[in-house]
């Protein structure tokens, strides 16, 4: 995803001839940290998870060494079951964190929404459509701070949280770029006759702004049920291929 991102903004940067990177200031990625505290919350999250799977293969296997099972299947289940609790707990502990990561992506993309008004004004009498100052600042700014937020805060958990959070701000984007090109379509013309050209302009973006805002609550669900589905996949295949294979070890060796 990460290298889709960073083309898709090389893209849009060529196209526009807009530098959307510059916009990475120190005080947009202090708000966006104010505004993702669901980073705070992922690694505890996460550990809750592998650590109660972990307790349930532990306990298993005292039980198994109490009723006679042989050493060699008890540390062969151990084992198996570590690979369970980590492919288990990874699909469980992002599929939470990917809920509260869209709850606060909400928020997010209300403060990119707020940038993307600055970058309007920077070019002003500039054809650039609103879609791509979406999608340039979203991919030039926003993902990139959120990520470099989620390495600094998690280490060696970050990896899953920025799969979740590219992914549902990647999604987000999409969505409300579409949703500025349907507003910018839907705005009547008539209620605009009598307005100058840029006064034009400015209340049919700002009509724009006001309608995807409006839509970010009901799209949270909609992106939401898209983050989730690689948690999922993992989870359902997990259990498909990992508890025949714990079964089978404990009816063997037991």
């Amino acid at each position: 995803m990460r290298k889709k991102i960073e083309q898709a903004v090389d893209r849009l940067t060529e196209e526009t001839g807009i530098d959307f990177k510059k916009y990475q200031k120190p005080g947009i990625v202090e708000k966006i940290s104010d505004l993702t505290g669901f980073i705070g919350q992922a690694g505890g999250i996460m550990f809750r998870r592998y650590a109660i799977l972990l307790i349930i293969v532990a306990a298993l296997c005292a039980w198994f060494y109490t009723k006679g099972m042989s050493l060699v299947g008890i540390i062969l289940f151990f084992i198996t079951g570590l690979l369970f609790t980590a492919a288990a707990g990874t699909a469980l502990g992002t599929k939470k964190v990917a809920k509260k990561a869209v709850e606060d992506s909400v928020g997010v993309v209300m403060l990119m929404l707020e940038v993307v008004k600055e970058v309007r004004h920077d070019i002003t009498g500039s054809n650039v459509s609103i879609s791509n100052l979406v999608e340039g600042i979203s991919y030039g700014v926003f993902i990139p701070s959120v990520n470099g937020i989620v390495r600094e805060k998690l280490s060696l958990l970050a990896k899953p949280v920025v799969f979740v959070i590219e992914n549902a701000l990647f999604y987000f984007t999409k969505s409300i770029s579409a949703l500025f090109d349907k507003s910018a379509d839907e705005i009547s013309e008539e209620k605009l006759q009598e307005i100058q050209a840029q006064t034009k302009d400015d209340n049919k973006f700002e009509q724009s702004v006001n309608s995807a805002k409006e839509k970010l609550e009901p799209l949270a669900d909609s992106v939401a049920r898209k983050v989730t589905i690689p948690s999922k996949v993992l989870l359902i295949i997990t259990l498909i291929i990992g508890l025949p294979i714990l079964f089978i070890i404990y009816k063997v060796f037991s």
